[in-house]
């Protein structure tokens, strides 16, 4: 996905940066629209509670909801401001010792300009069964969200909805993607931040992994030409490079990953003003352009 952004805002609260920008694409994981947001407040009055929490939705694997507070939460000095959470609602997080570390955006829609503001911080946040939700208890003030003017609350109608991008390891050093499918087949993103065992140092890994090689006949292969991208958060040229390679039946000869072990330098990954490394969040894009089977000689 290709944000569109722009008017960034950085802002401190509660001792950490958070980035307000705007942006035309839709949420990636889930759209929460209210039809009547008075009614959902008199709701909660009547029932004496202070959040709305959604349906559970599926995030990488993982169950998660979003929790709303109309008029604040109060608790945690959210006292006249809109207050969202991300809340894990996965059993398996809820029940054991297991964790997951995400990294994730709010949106709210702009229904005058059809536009969305986004609230994020950057940071990695871990859910576990002590710690079950992350959010901003001041996402946006209730006298900027009620001034319909501002397109956040028109005719009682407000959208939220949530980016989220869960942090898988491979190894400690490595990281890779949720797969993604184009042509019917799986691929991954695999990162290693300081480089793999190949690079040089101070240099950034990535690698394109077919995470469908077990799909092929045996001896078949593919041939792909694709693009890979870091890509810049203040509108600088991205960092591009362009491969072809074979892609094989379980990985034998041919790879199940390739990419560049010296993709970028860390030191222009760093660079303030190209915005490539911002808030401690990088964004990757891969572009698959040609896929061509070559089937087994019998």
């Amino acid at each position: 996905m290709e944000d569109q952004t722009n008017n960034n805002v950085v802002f401190s609260s509660d001792s950490a940066f958070v980035v307000r920008s705007t942006r035309d694409n839709k949420p990636l994981n889930f759209t929460l629209k209210i039809q009547s947001f008075s009614l959902l407040k008199a709701a909660l009055t009547n029932s004496k509670r202070d959040r709305y929490e959604s349906h559970s939705f599926d995030a990488g694997g993982y169950k998660c909801r979003l929790a709303l507070y109309p008029n604040g939460d109060v608790k945690r000095n959210g006292s006249a401001h809109i207050s969202l959470y991300l809340v894990s609602a996965d059993d398996n997080i809820l029940s054991t010792n297991s964790e997951v570390n995400v990294v994730f955006t709010f949106l709210v829609y702009d229904i005058l300009k059809d536009k969305y503001l986004t609230v994020q911080d950057g940071k990695i946040r871990r859910f576990h069964a002590m710690k079950t939700e992350w959010g901003f208890e001041k996402l946006v003030s209730l006298k900027t969200f009620n001034d319909a003017s501002n397109g956040l609350l028109v005719d009682d109608c407000c959208v939220f909805g949530v980016d989220i991008f869960v942090k898988k390891y491979d190894d400690g050093k490595g990281e890779e993607s949720d797969p993604f499918t184009v042509e019917s087949y799986r691929w991954k993103i695999r990162l290693y931040p300081s480089g793999d065992l190949q690079a040089k140092p101070g240099f950034l890994s990535m690698f394109l992994m077919f995470d469908g090689s077990n799909e092929l006949p045996q001896g078949s292969q593919l041939y792909v030409e694709y693009e890979m991208a870091v890509l810049s958060q203040l509108e600088a040229v991205p960092l591009k490079r362009t491969f072809d390679c074979w892609f094989g039946y379980g990985g034998m000869k041919v790879g199940r990953g390739w990419g560049a072990a010296d993709f970028s330098s860390l030191i222009d990954l760093k660079e303030p003003t190209k915005g490539y490394l911002l808030n401690d969040t990088l964004v990757v894009e891969v572009k698959i352009n040609v896929i061509s089977t070559l089937k087994a000689i019998v």
